[in-house]
């Protein structure tokens, strides 16, 4: 629901409008039929595979972590399909399989780009807090900790919301063929471009 709110509030900022906190949950809210069974679908697929990769040997591991990620690729555009185009969960999957299967490896290559950036933001609060910790100082390690905590927390929220906000200008990219409003210079037909 938190990120089709965000992909609710980039798409009407995208289209020009002035999006409030009030009408990306309206929006989301307005979508729960599909974002409800697809946040069913995505759990049970992603806990199906992390069952069976418990399991596997590493060679099995090695595969079910390749399907595991062509599952993320595939899906990576299901709730801006839902949200702008108030497709099902089903649909709204085979729209971003359809969208991604040519681009695969733009797709992946941004959401390294993501993972990277988010894990860069969380080694400062990993480092300040280590230090509080090992100080040897309960009172600094509760520090540590609480500061940490909030800065990863914030790191987690801010990458959020650029994931976001990236799903939804390579959405509207790919459905109309026009960069959305903001992103006329971003480069969008490079990191959708038609094979």
């Amino acid at each position: 629901f938190f990120t089709g709110a965000l992909v609710a509030g980039a798409h009407e900022r995208m289209s020009g409008g002035d999006p409030t906190v009030t009408s990306a949950i309206s929006r989301a809210f307005a979508r729960i039929p599909g974002l409800v069974p697809w946040a069913i679908i995505n759990w049970t697929v992603g806990a199906i595979l992390r069952a069976l990769r418990e399991r596997a040997g590493w060679v099995g591991n090695l595969i079910l972590g390749g399907l595991q990620m062509g599952w993320e690729v595939a899906a990576f555009l299901t709730i801006p399909a839902i949200i702008i185009d108030d497709k099902g969960a089903i649909e709204g999957f085979r729209t971003s399989a359809g969208l991604l299967k040519r681009t695969w490896g733009e797709n992946l290559i941004a959401r390294v780009g993501f993972g990277l950036v988010g894990f860069l933001l969380v080694i400062p609060a990993l480092l300040i807090g280590g230090v509080l910790v090992a100080s040897g100082s309960m009172v600094l390690a509760v520090i540590g900790i609480a500061v940490a905590a909030v800065w990863i927390a914030l790191a987690l929220v801010v990458m959020s919301a650029l994931g976001a906000v990236f799903q939804t200008a390579l959405y509207m990219y790919a459905t109309t063929g026009q960069s959305p409003q903001g992103f006329e210079n971003a480069g969008l037909s490079q990191s959708f471009g038609h094979k």
